[in-house]
Parts: C-alpha cells; structure tokens; sequence
C-alpha cells in the first residue's frame, strides 16, 4: 500500500500579534457632571445699571465684530470656499464614532454652529474666482458674473 500523494502547502505569513495601541479617547460613555446653582449677577441692582452693563458688553461685542469680520470675509476671497468649508468639517467637526469631544473636554473650540457661519460666508460671495468655470467646444460655456450662453464652434 502506497502513501496518499502529499498536498503542496501554501507559505504561511506569520505577522505578530502584538498591535500598536491607539490613543483615541474611550467611546462615549455616560459623563457625571455636578450640578451648579448659580445666583443673580445682578441681585439687586436697578433697572438703570442692568441696562449700563448690557450696553457696555454690546459695544464691546460690536467693535470686535467689526475688527472680526472683514477679516473672515477676506478668507473667502483669498482661497476657494469649498477647501475652506471642507478643510473645516474634517478638521474640526469630525471625531472617531461614539466619542462626544464637548461632554469629555467639557468644551467645543469649534461647532456645528461656526461651520453654519462659514457658509453664510461662502454663499454670500461669488462661487468662482476665475473667468472661465466650464468650457467644452461647441456647447454651453459659463462665465462668472454672466448667464449660460450657447458657444460657437
């Protein structure tokens, strides 16, 4: 009696098991925050004086609007609004599933709410910068500030 003919074997690839950790923060978990009681800035203060300080903290608020805003408008007109708004959502607004950043850190540097705001600026500016956005011989061309218009051949 002879031997069944031996099965070639395939080469095996021995990897190690050992992984590198991730340094990710734990997935979301329930967060034990205290509650505060927090009293009356004002207390008793008139009406007179509550209105002073309103006032005062609106002009502070205006004059760094207006130092603020030509600034943010002038990102728009220097690079295009889709890098801007993309650059935003990856960067800033994206985390791995199941991690909430604002109840770890207890604080957002950058929320949904700046990224709506970005896109009022963006909407509020031309689309394109440049002349000439499509152009294919002999079907529609588009410039920018002008209507779809048929092109010569």
């Amino acid at each position: 009696m002879t031997a069944p003919p031996q099965r070639p074997t395939k080469p095996v690839l021995v990897m190690s098991r050992k992984r590198k950790k991730r340094r990710f923060p734990k997935p979301y978990s329930p967060i034990k925050m205290k509650l505060f009681n927090v009293t009356d800035p004002f207390g008793d203060a008139p009406v007179e004086e509550r209105r002073r300080v309103m006032r005062e903290v609106g002009a502070k608020a205006k004059a760094r609007f207006q130092e603020v805003y030509p600034k943010i408008g002038s990102w728009f007109d220097e690079f295009d609004s889709l890098y801007i708004l993309a650059f935003s959502v990856f960067y800033f607004l994206t985390a791995p599933e199941g991690v909430d950043k604002e109840a770890i850190e207890g604080k957002l540097d950058f929320g949904p709410y700046h990224l709506e705001l970005l896109q009022a600026f963006a909407l509020s500016k031309p689309t394109y910068p440049y002349d000439v956005l499509a152009y294919v011989p002999g079907s529609l061309s588009l410039r920018a500030g002008s209507s779809l218009s048929a092109t010569e051949p």
